[in-house]
Order: C-alpha cells, then sequence, then structure tokens
C-alpha cells in the first residue's frame, strides 16, 4: 500500500486534509521519474507521493490548541520529530511558533508553548519526514487561524490618570473639559480630553469625596461643579454637598446632613436651574433633594429607612420628573435589592416590586425621561419605567453576561453591575462594573467590565479596552461613568483608572489586531 497523509486538528476544530490521489504513473523504459516534493539525490529513495489536499471543515483552532497530522502507514520518529520538519509560522509576525513535538502512534503532534493571540493566521509546512518502508512524503503546507474573541469591539481606549486611589467621580462638560474626584477628596480637572489632569483642588478638611456632577460656564473658570462627601469641623465629622462656581477651584458647603452621602445625580431642569438628588446612609438611608433655583434642600419621603435595607444610588431622569432609587438588604436580607421610583423629581418615592430571580441592586442608570435601568449583583440588570412600576429583567439572551462555573478547576465567575450611562437624546448606553473569578485556594481574580446598547438597553455586548490584559478585559473594576454623545464616553475605578471612548466606529475584529504589543 502506498502511503497517504491526513492532517486534523483537535476539539474545537476538526480540519482533515486528505490525499486521494497518489502517482498515478511512473515512466516506463529507463525514463525519468516525475517527482514531487523534497529533492533526494539517493536514486534508491522510492518515488514521493502526490498529494491532493482539500480542507473539509473550518480551518480555526483554540488559541493554544494542538495541531495534529495523521499517517495511514509508520513513520521514523527521528524524521517526524526533527523541528526542522515542521514548522509552524505566526504570520502576523512573520516569527515562528514555538512549541513541541511528540509522534504517538501515526500521529505527530505539535503543541504551542503557549497561548496565540485571537485571530491569529498560522502557515504550518511539513516537509522530509520518511515512512518506515523508505518513502519520502512530500512538502505539505496549509493554513489555519486561531479563534475569534470573545469580545471583539475594543473601541475603549486607557487614558491618562494623574492618581492610583480610586475614582469616586467623574463629569465631562465637553469633549475636552472634565472633572474627576478620587476617595481621597481630590478634584482633578482636564482641558484637552484626558490627555492631562491637573490638581484643581484638595483641603485638608474635606477628606473624603464619593461623587461629582459639573456644569458649563462660560469658561472653565467659570464652570460649576457639586461634590458630595465628608467635611472635618473640629472633632465632628459632617457630611455635605459641596458647590464651586469657579471650575472646581474652590468649594462651598451647600448643605450638611447625618448620612454618609456617596451618590449624587445633578441636571438642568427647563428654566436652567440645576436639580440635584443626593444621599447616602448612616443608621438609616435617606435621599435629599436640592433645587439651587430656590436655595431649598429637602429629605425625600418614601425611602425605606430600615438599617436592613442600604441605600446604594439614586438617579434623576433626563427631564428631571422621574427619579429612581436602589437599594441592597443588610444582616437578615443580604442579597435581596430594593427598587423605587419617583415620579415627582424625587420628592417622594413608591417601592417597586422587585422581580424574582434578582439580587441586590448596587446602581442605576436613565434611559430617557421614563425608562430607567437599575443594576446589581449576579448579573441583576432590571428595565424599569418609572412612570409604572413596569419592570423587566435582562438576561442572557439580552447579552447580560451570567455567572459561569468550571466544574473542572471549581472557578467560579460572577458579575456585579453598578453605574449606567446613556448619551443625551440617544438609544446608545454603557454599563459598568466588575467581574470576579473565584479560585480555590487563591484569592480571587476582580477585573472590571464594561457594555454597550444601540437599541436603547433592549439587547447588550460586552466591550474592552486596547492594550490591556487578557485581549483587553483585565482592566481594574469600574465604578463612574459619563457620556457627553454616541461617540464620547468616560469611565473610571479602581486603582486610577480611566478609559474613554471617543469614536462611534466599534473596529471589527480582524486579523492581528490582538497581537501583544
Amino acid at each position: 500500500m502506498k502511503p497517504r497523509l491526513r492532517l486534523t486538528v483537535l476539539r474545537e476544530v476538526d480540519v482533515r486534509l486528505y490525499i486521494s490521489r497518489m502517482l498515478r504513473g511512473i515512466l516506463a523504459g529507463g525514463a525519468g521519474l516525475l517527482l514531487f516534493g523534497a529533492c533526494d539525490d539517493d536514486p534508491t529513495n522510492p518515488t514521493p507521493i502526490v498529494p491532493d489536499l482539500t480542507v473539509i471543515s473550518p480551518d480555526t483552532i483554540g488559541r493554544q490548541e494542538a495541531i495534529r497530522v495523521h499517517f495511514n502507514t509508520p513513520v521514523t520518529s527521528q524524521t517526524a520529530q526533527d523541528p526542522a520538519n515542521f514548522v509552524v509560522t505566526n504570520q502576523c509576525t512573520g516569527l515562528r511558533v514555538p512549541g513541541a513535538l511528540r509522534l504517538v502512534g501515526d500521529t505527530l503532534i505539535f503543541s504551542p508553548s503557549q497561548a496565540l493571540p485571537f485571530l491569529t493566521p498560522l502557515a504550518i509546512r511539513v516537509q522530509n519526514i520518511r515512512t518506515e518502508a523508505g518513502a519520502t512524503l512530500p512538502v505539505t503546507t496549509f493554513s489555519l487561524t486561531t479563534q475569534r474573541p470573545p469580545v471583539s469591539d475594543i473601541s475603549w481606549q486607557a487614558i491618562n490618570s494623574p492618581t492610583n486611589d480610586d475614582i469616586s467621580g467623574i463629569s465631562f462638560i465637553s469633549r475636552d473639559v472634565g472633572y474627576i474626584t478620587t476617595d481621597a477628596g481630590v478634584v482633578f480637572r482636564t482641558t484637552d480630553g484626558g490627555d492631562i489632569f491637573t490638581a484643581r483642588f484638595k483641603r485638608v478638611d474635606i477628606p473624603v469625596a464619593f461623587d461629582i456632577h459639573a456644569f458649563r460656564g462660560t469658561t472653565p473658570a467659570t464652570d460649576t461643579v457639586y461634590m458630595v462627601g465628608l467635611q472635618q469641623a473640629g472633632s465632628a465629622l459632617l457630611r455635605a454637598l459641596f458647590r464651586s462656581t469657579d471650575g472646581g477651584l474652590t468649594f462651598d458647603t451647600v448643605r450638611t446632613v447625618s448620612p454618609v452621602l456617596y451618590t449624587l445625580s445633578a441636571r438642568r431642569q427647563a428654566g436652567g436651574a440645576v436639580l440635584a438628588l443626593f444621599g447616602g446612609q448612616f443608621n438609616t438611608s435617606a435621599v435629599f433633594r436640592y433645587d439651587a433655583g430656590t436655595g431649598g434642600l429637602q429629605q425625600s419621603t418614601g425611602i425605606l429607612t430600615s438599617t436592613e435595607h442600604r441605600l446604594s444610588d439614586v438617579n434623576l431622569s433626563t427631564n428631571t420628573t422621574n427619579a429612581i432609587a436602589t437599594m441592597a438588604g443588610t444582616r437578615t436580607l443580604i442579597g435581596q435589592g430594593f427598587l423605587l421610583r419617583s415620579t415627582d423629581g424625587g420628592v417622594s418615592f413608591t417601592q417597586v416590586p422587585s422581580p424574582a430571580g434578582t439580587f441586590a441592586f448596587r446602581g442605576s442608570g436613565f434611559i430617557n425621561a421614563t425608562d430607567a435601568v437599575a443594576l446589581g449583583d449576579s448579573s441583576t440588570v432590571v428595565r424599569v419605567n418609572t412612570t409604572t412600576g413596569a419592570t423587566t429583567v435582562l438576561g442572557a439572551a439580552a447579552g447580560i453576561p451570567q455567572t459561569v462555573r468550571n466544574v473542572t478547576t471549581g472557578e467560579v465567575t460572577s458579575y456585579q453591575f453598578i453605574k449606567a450611562y446613556f448619551a443625551p437624546g440617544s438609544q446608545i448606553g454603557w454599563i459598568v462594573g466588575r467581574r470576579t473569578t473565584a479560585r480555590p485556594g487563591q484569592p480571587a481574580l476582580t477585573n472590571g467590565v464594561i457594555l454597550i446598547t444601540r437599541n436603547g438597553g433592549t439587547s447588550w455586548t460586552q466591550q474592552a479596552v486596547a492594550g490591556q490584559p487578557q485581549d483587553g478585559l483585565g482592566f481594574p473594576p469600574l465604578e463612574r461613568l459619563h457620556a457627553l454623545s454616541n461617540d464620547f464616553a468616560v469611565t473610571g475605578g479602581d486603582e486610577g483608572f480611566l478609559a474613554a471612548r471617543t469614536a462611534d466606529a466599534p473596529p471589527a475584529a480582524t486579523a492581528c489586531a490582538f497581537q501583544s504589543p
């Protein structure tokens, strides 16, 4: 029997290359032989085989998947395991892919020594392998490509951060001018879209800042900026709403209250005056409503005040008529979430029954004047109509990533969503939060997560940040988010991490796009 060659790839793809036609004739009567493949000057070498290679199924393999070549006749171990005879080339870099060869029975196996980037085209060349009968198999070449990435939209870019402290607030008033706060109470401002942030404000008696919202002035020097945080007054620690009218250079105390303030939502009313909702918890939760037009401050009614309920977020609708508040259970109610809505701009709230199967709520965001999303633990995303109280749970079918349990390793990956923001007047919006992988016997691995919707929150897809580890998914957890338009949004979170999306043309996943820098 004349030897034949069959090529296959394991698991994710089953690529079979068959040699189906052999040399059909040898010139007789002393005529020369028709030779193919590698040459050999040895006149006793049997005639090589003529290959006919046909790809039967898709030519895609896993990032570190073995490539196998099957032979229908025994081959010599010496020639099969000679690295010079099995060459895999990364066509993005032009470099040879390092790996190991082993011969198992009639199967030659090449195993890459490390995972290759997504969408890497590979060129494979097999040559100079001899059968035990003495025949030389022809030079054979074929191509494969590594699998597509789980997230192909890498339209976010990390931007320069002025701090390693956690980002506690983000607010941009234009593509150039924006403000951030840190947990340490420092206010930074950029006037060039985030290329450079400069320290704008820090006072010893304001040790902590939790959120910020800015409004455009005639110049950056006259921007109005609101902030919530803590203020030290002698031995007393006050919780306060602060306001700056000089672009964050100085802040005055607008009001002090009892609860620790850690959430702020502010928008301009129809007449131009700012309306702000802010809140927090100290023993009991509370939300406050501040009207800059009248200077009036009032505490909202209807907020659950039991020590079993902890306020996590409050948000005003785009027209300042409606509002949503989210809460998480404590003590005996740990893991439970509570929703409240308002139809009078946060003057009063009423509870909305939490849909079955949802967990503790950690944040929210308005889609338009009436609809919002409430976000929380274990992939909880609920669409809420704040006018009617109707709710819709968004799950895997809507593109929301769900908890994954690896029965082999024991690892469990879960998602917690914290903040949502929609571009004004647009169907495009984002959700940010964290992805945590619990690993038996090791510390948990925690990263950030970004989701985008283009249809008003009906469906979502995951996004990545260019240049970050884990093919763009290894950035720190995110807690703050602000969007000005479809093509400009900024997010930030732990360790001072900041990223911006400055174009609304998500790059398609293409060959070589994920090569390591």
